[in-house]
């Protein structure tokens, strides 16, 4: 290091306990890295960008202490083996403002846009360009604004656009990519407080796609699909009764089913011709 403050790309922090990097850079699996820090409140924007080697956690914001300011995590390359937040890790680590996640390549098991088990009071958002992420979800424990995921290439396993609570809307866009298992427009429980929105551009999703999910809606859902390909559609969720307001869907385009769709009335399995 230079000593301006600033690590380049052809520069590292050398870690004593472990010695020189490999090529592929550090095996830090079992170790915990944080934008924020571990216990002591800050005022600042942190950012992570990760470009190769191994963690086990990776979180934009802190272990256990508040953030005031935004957050943000890019990885490029590498493997986070357990978990990735866009916020904070502990009940305590609230972000006071908004977290975003861009993934362009390698490999991440977890992915949430928010916190593990605090808040984040404004928006979060998650971008896939790229890489793998077996599982997505846009939000995470708690969300005070709106939750997004937009996917333009890459593999993910399956897609949440939001979270355990979000107090405003829900939006996932797909342009292309593929999701092997099923993408959603909420999450497996909890509340969207506001209205959820797919959007589906190009890609493919090899399960079903739904414009909520398990948890519930107070507001309505959408799914708007001008392109891609889809097993099923659902308007709503894969459980009755918990979207409050209406479920509607709009097909055009390119839009096609994979073999075997069966149509059904729109807004439970999705009715489309093409």
């Amino acid at each position: 290091i230079d000593g301006d403050g600033t690590i380049q790309d052809d520069e590292y922090l050398k870690i004593t306990k472990i010695g020189e990097p490999g090529a592929a850079g550090y095996n830090l699996s079992g170790w915990s890295i944080y934008g924020g820090g571990e216990s002591d409140d800050i005022i600042a924007a942190p950012e992570i960008i990760m470009t190769g080697g191994k963690v086990g956690y990776l979180c934009g914001g802190s272990n256990s202490n508040q953030v005031t300011g935004d957050t943000s995590v890019t990885v490029t390359g590498g493997t986070v083996e357990h978990h990735l937040y866009g916020g904070g890790r502990r009940d305590s680590a609230t972000v006071t403002g908004s977290a975003s996640v861009t993934v362009k390549g390698g490999w991440v098991d977890y992915l949430y846009g928010g916190s593990m088990s605090g808040a984040v009071t404004k928006n979060t958002s998650v971008t896939v360009e790229n890489g793998t992420v077996n599982y997505l979800t846009g939000g995470g424990h708690s969300v005070g604004e709106n939750t997004t995921v937009k996917m333009s290439g890459g593999t993910v396993g399956s897609i949440y656009g939001a979270g355990h609570q979000v107090d405003g809307d829900s939006t996932v866009e797909m342009t292309d990519g593929t999701v092997t298992g099923d993408l959603a427009g909420g999450y497996a429980s909890g509340t969207v407080k506001g209205s959820t929105c797919v959007k589906m551009i190009g890609g493919t999703v090899k399960g079903n796609l739904y414009g909520s999910g398990e948890g519930t809606v107070t507001e309505n859902t959408s799914v708007e699909m001008t392109g891609g390909t889809v097993g099923n559609l659902y308007g709503g969720g894969n459980l009755p009764d918990l979207v409050t307001g209406a479920k509607t869907v709009a097909i055009g385009g390119s839009a096609h089913r994979a073999s075997g769709l069966e149509k059904c009335m729109a807004g439970e399995l999705l009715q489309f011709e093409n």
